[in-house]
């Protein structure tokens, strides 16, 4: 499955990540001033490696269930 094999080596990738990710985000307006001409910059967001790892392992551990148990994932979009 491909979904099972992208997620393992997602935490691969991230196990040799530091402990603190930091991920370029969503870019934003700086709308605190009236001026007209504002200032953007993308978002700094910052996550903890065992948070992500915590969450690929579970999604390894439902892809493996999934698989196993002869069920389907069926993926809408977001």
């Amino acid at each position: 499955m491909k979904f099972l094999k992208l997620m393992e080596a997602w935490y691969l990738m991230f196990s040799e990540a530091p402990e603190e990710i930091i991920l370029t985000g969503l870019y934003t307006w700086n709308d605190e001033d009236d001026d007209p001409k504002l200032i953007g910059d993308y978002e700094k967001l910052s996550i903890r490696r065992k948070e992500v790892l915590d969450t690929l392992s579970k999604l390894i551990e439902f892809a493996t269930r999934v698989e196993s148990e002869d069920y389907k994932i069926i993926y809408s979009g977001i």
